[in-house]
């Protein structure tokens, strides 16, 4: 697995709930589009990055968008915690909108520094 993603999958806390939940909600979307080649590419091709994914994937397991407690690590700032709600939008059904908030004071405060932390050059694009 890239270095990258690898690093970013470790930046989940509880990856063993969340993984298995992220890749249902993918799978209800993709059973809007079966049979589609981009996504079908797609799912392809995140199948052979990953062998958790793709042991995942053939769980054919479903689940929907919902609000839940999303927590990271952020390797400066410690943990965050959120409260992930999930929009739908009326006018294109298929697509919603996600708005973390913060779940408390400390979680708030710990945004607030890591907004003031400097910018660091991205793995995804080298300057």
């Amino acid at each position: 697995m890239h270095r990258h993603r690898a690093g970013l999958l470790q930046s989940v806390p509880h990856r063993d709930e969340e993984l298995p939940r992220m890749v249902g909600v993918l799978r209800a979307a993709y059973g809007k589009h079966v049979g589609e080649p981009v996504w079908e590419c797609y799912i392809r091709e995140l199948t052979l990055a990953s062998e958790e994914f793709g042991e995942l994937w053939a769980r054919q397991e479903v689940a929907p968008a919902r609000s839940a407690l999303k927590v990271f690590r952020h390797p400066v700032v410690g943990e965050l915690r959120f409260t992930a709600a999930y929009l739908t939008l009326p006018a294109v059904p298929e697509h919603y909108m996600v708005v973390y908030t913060p779940q408390g004071p400390q979680d708030r405060e710990r945004v607030e520094r890591m907004a003031a932390l400097p910018p660091q050059p991205s793995a995804r694009c080298p300057h």
